[in-house]
């Protein structure tokens, strides 16, 4: 019957703009993830400790903790 072709396409369409937008979603968050990923690796490579105006220890927050220098190690160990 001509109504259930109508119900049916307009179904049809209907799923075709939901997936679409979970697609746009999903490409977001994928997006979002790589880039607090990066911010992450950044941050691990980039963290160091400072003393007296000079840089006490620098690495990730593994190699700090494990640096007897460093003064942010204790805390960062604990965290760890």
């Amino acid at each position: 019957s001509e109504d259930l072709a109508r119900r049916t396409e307009a179904s049809a369409a209907s799923l075709e703009q939901s997936s679409a937008a979970l697609l746009e979603i999903d490409n977001g968050l994928k997006a979002g993830a790589t880039a607090a990923a990066e911010t992450v690796t950044r941050a691990d490579e980039a963290i160091a400790t400072v003393g007296g105006g000079r840089v006490v220890a620098k690495g990730t927050p593994e190699q700090i903790a494990a640096d007897p220098a460093s003064v942010t190690g204790p805390y960062l160990r604990d965290m760890l």
